[in-house]
């Protein structure tokens, strides 16, 4: 969400327009590139938008044949023609701009057009044409001048348009023979069969289908009210939960629904899968198939809970939140729902059986008590929204505040997008007079066209800075984000901002509750006594200890057992031992004694033959025997000579038992216990309550910030695609992924609030960690040496970068190059040298600086995180979240978009009063409009209708001429820099390129002078570049190129392959050597015959 360059002037107002072309456009498989926008476009705009069901026949037979295109199938309104539409209210305000003040003040003062820019076009249109702007006759032969000389050669051809246009700027009862194209029939020409449209509608708080359709009379022009034209049909579209089109008639209700839905979510639903779980839970064992069923059914329930639940609260809460709601009852009926669950769940707890339990949870109070609040807030707005429909208009208009108060937010927002259509059409305008209105002295095109053309390509290279968080907030609070650039902020996104809100102050309340439990429990003294109660209870009685924890334990000592059982039989300490001790000495190796030994102890019986009388009994002598004859009793071998159930029952047979390994082994962990808490626990309070009171705050700073960005991010971002700094619809790949599954929007709102809560506690959590490793008097000491390293690195990095800088006068840089290679490449080599050694500090710094960015960005599914191309696994995405993030901004852009609105508007317009409003010779007056206003357009009137040229030529030279024309539109397609020609010139030298595939020199002197009115010098130097510059394409070997190198399109056509690298060699020729005809061409208008 950082700031950006916007390009300005008539270069943005290109971009907008390609912008909302691609949003008009329903074709999932492609994006039309000429800007052209069919029926069926239009069709599900009005389905989508507002409703309304017409055919696609219905479409061209009645909103295309007025307003552009056609009404034959595959017609379709070009983007000049779109233009032209936007123009109307404007062209309308320029044609009334004596009116009374009283008429002034009812209108929004940014959005009145500069006075006399009509007289302007018009004046330039008439030098263009005739070579001057004294008014003439206004005949067929001057409009089709008019025609020929924009390239549109197939309505100069159409006698019935001309005789229509004529009309259509003739008065009522005025001869059409003897008029004059002047400012007054030029200005009635383009405004006579719109008058209908009502241009004090933008200023009014009033829904643009309010303000067409909606009223059932409208004023005629002798003052009565006479019923509307047509009756549109219209269906229902559950306008209450519409949140992508916004037909709601309060957004604030809205976002009170969502939120006080998501706070019962927390406060009521969360326990339900929850308590199923606990009855389901000991009908499973640990296995891993049905631990994952029970996880499934866990979400299966949530996930039916939840949608169930939404539906019923959200939607029936939502009755009479209905924009075209025009009885008082209706939202009562909400609100009284509304009312009714919040008391209910306030009063009662509800259990998962169905019982109602009376009391309260007190460890929830603080959820509960804020949905209580937010419900009724709901209840307020449905019962302002129940007054607000009652009460009269007088009486909601007798107070400047009370209006405010009555006027629903949806039905606001709705008339500051129409303030901003209108003030962006005006900045437009503006922008394109600013344009044709200069003069380049230097270029030798002297036509108003190709002076336009050849000054438009300089605006692209001037910039505005706009968007980030400061700019985005000023214009917010201006109201200039709304009333001028039009932008709507969705429901979706403001409930977002809100559970964002709560998310931080929750925060607070946890972090302080949580730093007040540590200092009120902080003991040392406790914490052992705590520890020695454990042990206890664990250590209670002998039969506490299983045979893995006595052998876990006799393995422990195991060295002292086995050297006491050795001991014992060697040593004559125990039982039997006296006989041995009578027979072992030091030197005394166990040998056959030991043999013998073992024989009686197997046998079970004395050992008198051999060491007296002596009961050994007592001994489990397979063990003692393993032993002795597997040990050596001067060595550490027979230390692992036993396992650990071995040793047990060794340990058994020797006479001990487990309550004595028990005393033992507690002992050992009472004194484990000790040292560890005593070395372990912080030996001051604030080592725990400071570093957690850090992460509080650093905790909340961080939700506060997520909350703060998300709507800068909106308006940014779209900013962005209206300029065409982001064109998520250029690279047709990038077709699936913004125009295909616009519904996965629906996971904004909960990833919101799910990214927000885990980004602030993970954010806080890490600084308020590195704060306790600090204090901590285990790390303390390491964390302190860790700093000194650090500051020591940093004085040496400063170090380094005066000496760098010292290197690089001595050295004398100059960009890449070095003047003194030797010094350059010493100094280079001791500092990489050190770097190499320095780079541990930077790598560890980027590591943290990694690792706070990274958890900030969880919460911030706007904005990608990793850079372009990471993270794809085939088409799989790692973090998808930001384009869905645009996806959910271009559906609403779709709907809500300055433009869009406009040119819903003129829809209806057309819908409602068929031919009286809007027709074939207006639009073609607009479009002549658009031609001189905005030349820079033409390229797409060129794309959209490659056959509005002449074509007609004898058979031969028909496909090489119609070959130049499709490679001349190519250029226009394919270049990145704006053409600096007009389209006159443009067909005339088309037609000059296709004499270059037929042999040179086959034209004669006449037929240019009658063409071109070209003196002998212009012929001759004309001629010599067409001969040169022919025999240079024919070297390219174009035929066996396109006949090498097609494929066929279906249609009998064929089309040149993509990928050869001819294809460029072949396009530089044509564009050099069509700039070089202009400007031939261009000279006949500084000399003209």
């Amino acid at each position: 969400m950082v700031a950006f360059d916007r390009p300005v002037g008539a270069a943005f107002d290109v971009k907008e327009l390609e912008y909302v072309s691609a949003l008009h456009q329903t074709d999932q498989s492609r994006i039309r590139q000429d800007g052209s926008v069919n029926d069926m476009d239009i069709r599900c705009f009005l389905s989508s938008r507002y409703g309304i069901q017409v055919t696609e026949e219905d479409v061209r037979k009645t909103i295309l044949q007025g307003l552009g295109g056609g009404d034959s199938e595959g017609d379709c309104i070009d983007l000049m023609e779109m233009v032209a539409i936007l123009m109307i209210p404007t062209l309308i305000k320029a044609s009334d701009q004596d009116y009374s003040q009283e008429s002034f003040d009812k209108r929004n003062k940014y959005t009145e057009p500069p006075k006399g820019f009509l007289d302007l076009v018009l004046k330039m249109v008439l030098e263009d044409v005739t070579g001057s702007a004294t008014p003439k006759p206004l005949d067929k032969d001057l409009l089709r001048k008019i025609f020929k000389s924009y390239g549109e050669d197939e309505l100069s051809k159409n006698d019935d348009i001309l005789d229509s246009m004529i009309l259509a700027a003739c008065r009522k009862g005025e001869n059409p023979d003897n008029l004059l194209l002047n400012t007054e029939t030029f200005t009635l020409g383009l405004t006579g069969d719109v008058q209908l449209y009502d241009v004090t509608n933008e200023t009014k708080m009033t829904t643009n289908y309010f303000d067409v359709l909606d009223n059932k009379f409208e004023i005629g022009k002798d003052g009565l009210k006479v019923p509307q034209e047509r009756i549109v049909k219209k269906t229902h579209t559950l306008s209450i939960i519409d949140d992508a089109a916004g037909t709601y008639r309060s957004k604030t209700v809205v976002v009170g629904l969502w939120t006080s839905f998501i706070l019962h979510y927390f406060t009521y639903m969360l326990e339900i899968p929850s308590k199923v779980d606990e009855e389901l839970d000991g009908s499973c064992d640990d296995g891993a198939l049905c631990s994952t069923l029970l996880s499934f059914l866990h979400w299966l329930i949530m996930f039916g809970l939840m949608s169930v639940f939404g539906l019923v609260y959200i939607g029936v809460g939502s009755i009479g939140n209905d924009i075209e709601c025009d009885r008082f009852i209706v939202p009562l009926v909400g609100a009284t729902f509304i009312g009714s669950i919040t008391a209910f769940f306030y009063l009662f707890n509800f259990d998962v059986d169905g019982d109602l339990d009376g009391g309260a949870d007190n460890s929830n109070t603080f959820l509960r008590t804020l949905s209580v609040m937010v419900g009724s807030f709901v209840v307020m707005n449905q019962i302002l929204l129940s007054v607000s429909i009652a009460a009269p208009i007088y009486f909601q208009d007798s107070n400047k505040y009370l209006k405010i108060l009555m006027t629903p937010g949806a039905i606001k927002a709705e008339s500051h997008i129409k303030q901003a259509s209108s003030y962006k059409i005006i900045n437009m305008t503006k922008n394109a007079l600013k344009v044709i209105s200069q003069k380049d002295k230097d270029n030798v095109i002297d036509s108003h066209f190709g002076q336009g053309l050849h000054l438009f390509s300089k605006q692209e290279h001037e910039y505005e800075r706009v968007g980030g968080l400061r700019w985005t907030w000023g214009q917010v609070l201006s109201g200039h984000i709304f009333k001028r650039e039009g932008i709507w902020i969705a429901a979706r996104l403001i409930v977002g901002n809100i559970v964002q809100i709560i998310i931080a102050f929750l925060i607070i309340i946890w972090g302080v509750r949580l730093a007040r439990t540590a200092s009120q429990n902080y003991s040392k003294e406790d914490m052992h006594l705590a520890a020695d109660k454990m042990i206890d209870t664990i250590f209670k009685d002998a039969e506490r200890v299983s045979s893995s924890e006595l052998n876990a334990a006799v393995n422990d000592i195991s060295f002292a057992v086995e050297r006491f059982l050795i001991k014992s039989f060697v040593d004559a300490n125990f039982d039997c031992s006296a006989m041995i001790e009578n027979k072992l000495s030091a030197d005394f190796y166990l040998g056959e004694d030991a043999k013998l030994a073992c024989d009686a102890l197997e046998l079970g019986t004395s050992m008198n033959d051999h060491y007296g009388d002596y009961d050994c009994s007592p001994i489990d002598a397979a063990y003692i025997c393993d032993i002795i004859e597997q040990s050596d009793p001067y060595s550490n071998a027979y230390i692992e000579v036993l396992d650990g159930p071995k040793r047990t029952s060794a340990l058994v047979a020797a006479g001990f038992d487990a309550a004595y390994v028990n005393t033992v082994v507690k002992t050992t962990a009472e004194v484990a216990s000790d040292e560890s808490i005593d070395a372990l626990y912080p030996d001051e309070e604030n080592m725990i309550v400071v570093p957690i009171i850090v992460a509080t705050c650093f905790a909340f700073l961080c939700a506060i910030l997520l909350t703060c960005s998300y709507v800068p991010s909106v308006v940014t971002t779209t900013l962005k695609l209206r300029s065409g700094v982001l064109e998520p619809f250029k690279d047709p790949s990038d077709n699936n992924t913004y125009r295909i599954g616009v519904d996965t929007g629906t996971i904004i709102l909960g990833s919101i609030f799910w990214g927000t809560l885990f980004s602030s506690i993970l954010f806080g959590g890490l600084i308020g960690f590195v704060v306790f490793l600090y204090m901590w008097q285990i790390s303390s000491i390491y964390m302190l040496r860790i700093t000194y390293i650090f500051f020591g690195m940093l004085f040496s990095i400063l170090f380094k970068v005066i000496l760098v800088k010292s290197f690089r006068v001595i050295s004398n840089y100059k960009v890449f190059y070095r003047v003194n290679p030797a010094r350059a490449n010493i100094s280079s080599l001791a500092i990489e040298c050190a770097n190499f050694a320095l780079s541990v500090g930077f790598v560890a710094v980027r590591l943290i600086k990694l690792a706070l960015i990274s958890t900030y960005f969880v919460g911030r599914i706007d904005t990608p995180f990793l850079a372009p191309g990471v993270g794809h696994l085939g088409p799989w995405k790692m973090d998808n979240y930001p384009n869905i993030f645009i996806k959910d901004i271009l559906a609403h852009e779709a709907h809500r978009h300055p433009f869009m609105e406009l040119m819903g508007v003129m829809y209806m317009m057309k819908l409602r009063h068929a031919e009286n409003f809007g027709s074939t010779a207006g639009s073609c007056w607009r479009l002549i409009f658009v031609f001189a206003l905005m030349p820079w357009l033409s390229k797409y009137r060129i794309l959209t209708r490659p056959d509005m040229r002449d074509d007609s030529s004898d058979d031969s030279n028909s496909g090489n001429k119609k070959r130049s024309i499709d490679m001349l539109n190519s250029f226009f397609k394919h270049s990145e820099k704006k053409t600096d020609v007009n389209n006159k010139e443009s067909k005339r030298s088309s037609e000059l390129l296709s004499s270059f595939f037929k042999m040179p020199g086959n034209e004669s002197k006449e037929d240019f002078e009658d063409s071109f009115d070209l003196n002998e010098m212009q012929f001759i130097n004309l001629k010599k570049a067409i001969s040169s510059d022919a025999n240079k394409i024919s070297a390219l070997d174009l035929d066996t190129y396109v006949v090498n190198d097609i494929y066929p399109t279906g249609d009998g056509e064929v089309e040149i392959a993509v990928g050869d690298p001819r294809i460029v060699q072949l396009e530089n020729e044509v564009i050099r050597l069509r700039k070089q005809v202009i400007f031939l061409l261009m000279k006949r208008g500084i000399k003209r015959n």
